[in-house]
């Protein structure tokens, strides 16, 4: 959620109008944007799940105490999981080789922020694999192989998802589905279809 208001509210800003009911109407929008959402980094699963996921961490944070809270709360959980104490390591300076996408975006902004920072890890006393995984550039990978401990933490918030529309598409679906005239259509019969119709054409082997 933080990233993708984000970057909307970027590309709203940089979207030129030329009359002045588009300057209003931009103006409100931002305006609106702006007191619908500026308590997301203050939510603690939100800023949690944004650390948590590789391509982000804390490259959209505005609030630095926004970001701390959220860490230091993932290194709180991660000593009740490893049952370690951290140590001081050693890290070494990494280049972003992230490309800035060829065709303008929601996701141009993100890769320009990208391009422009450098992750600084400035609390010694943290977790020592939050601390190696803080260092490294937001690249988009997967967290499990080099952080076994973080990703089982990370498991419990990138699963969740911000909208219900899904769900709601699944149950629409499984209304077309289960009709009347299928009245003897048994639960795991309805499961079954509903999964195999939400296979792509690349699962089906049809690409």
């Amino acid at each position: 959620m933080i990233p993708i208001i984000h970057c909307m509210t970027a590309a709203i800003t940089d979207f030129v109008t030329a009359t002045e009911i588009g300057n209003e109407f931009k103006a409100k929008l931002l305006n609106r944007i702006n007191n619908k959402f500026h308590h997301l980094e203050s939510t603690p699963i939100l800023a949690i799940s944004t650390i948590l996921d590789p391509r982000f961490k804390r490259l959209y944070f505005k609030t630095a105490l926004a970001a701390s809270n959220a860490i230091q709360d993932i290194d709180s959980q991660l000593r009740k999981i490893s049952g370690y104490k951290t140590r001081k390591a050693i890290e070494n300076d990494q280049d972003v080789n992230n490309t800035k996408s060829s065709t303008p975006n929601l996701w141009h902004f993100h890769d320009n922020l990208v391009m422009k920072n450098r992750e600084v890890a400035d609390v010694e006393s943290l977790n020592l694999e939050l601390k190696q995984y803080l260092h490294q550039p937001v690249i988009n990978r997967c967290l499990k192989p080099a952080f076994p401990t973080l990703s089982k933490l990370a498991l419990q918030y990138l699963s969740i998802i911000s909208t219900s529309m899904p769900c709601e598409r699944l149950f629409s679906h499984a209304g077309n589905v289960k009709t009347d005239n299928r009245s003897r259509l048994t639960g795991e019969h309805l499961n079954m279809l509903l999964f195999l119709s939400n296979m792509s054409n690349e699962e089906w082997g049809l690409t």
